[in-house]
């Protein structure tokens, strides 16, 4: 993952998104991490796990092959210099959604902390039909639903709504399907109680040191960090 770190880690970092030789560096890069997984994998797996990591791997590289090999790429780099100079490198993109997003990282970590702390804790979650990986489930997709919302709000007012489906093709395309698939907006609706009373409320400030040191933001930072300018 160090290559999209490193990504993630330049002076305007979003930029990347606003060229094709941005995009096809970060086609590549992907590319990339996903041979060495897969070497990994290969070399140091037992054969159940190659299965299932195969088995999880496909639809993603093929997901990612769709995006940089065809028109998804043309039609999103005729939206994505608006995007980037409108929505991504604004103060308002930061405070209202990135920083939300991260808050709610940094509570899933807290909830994680607390549990290890207080293993009756645990029990107590149990006891009561909702265990930590129900909970962190909750933030997690929850918190996910809230940034795509809030982003697209910023990007339908300053790039039109075409805009906001090129950004959200980008998005599907990168994760994989992924995210709409674990975390679907009927079950995670951001203005539902389910995620109301779990979230922390937004424009909460995240705490940097917590973020950088919990699984969520470690990941997020490193793979999609070029979308959040975080560091700026």
């Amino acid at each position: 993952m160090e290559k999209l770190d490193a990504i993630s880690k330049r002076p305007q970092a979003s930029n990347i998104i606003t060229t094709e030789e941005g995009i096809n560096e970060l086609c590549s890069t992907v590319t990339g991490t996903t041979d060495c997984f897969k070497g990994y994998m290969k070399k140091c797996g037992t054969p159940i796990q190659r299965e299932l990591f195969d088995f999880m791997m496909e639809q993603f590289v093929e997901s990612v092959k769709e995006f940089c090999n065809g028109e998804h790429k043309e039609t999103f780099l005729k939206h994505s210099p608006c995007i980037n100079s409108k929505v991504l490198t604004k103060k308002t993109y930061h405070n209202k959604c990135v920083n939300d997003i991260f808050a709610a990282f940094n509570k899933a970590q807290v909830l994680i902390n607390q549990t290890l702390d207080d293993p009756e804790l645990f029990n107590l979650e149990k006891s009561s039909g909702r265990s930590l990986s129900d909970r962190l489930l909750d933030i997690t997709c929850c918190a996910y639903n809230r940034f795509e919302k809030c982003s697209n709000d910023l990007i339908t007012k300053e790039c039109g709504p075409e805009g906001v489906t090129a950004m959200n093709d980008f998005a599907e395309k990168t994760f994989g399907g992924g995210m709409n698939r674990i975390c679907p907006k009927r079950l995670f609706n951001p203005s539902k109680q389910v995620c109301t009373d779990i979230l922390p409320p937004s424009g909460s400030d995240p705490k940097t040191a917590l973020l950088k040191s919990n699984p969520f933001g470690k990941y997020f930072l490193s793979y999609v960090g070029f979308l959040f300018n975080f560091e700026s």
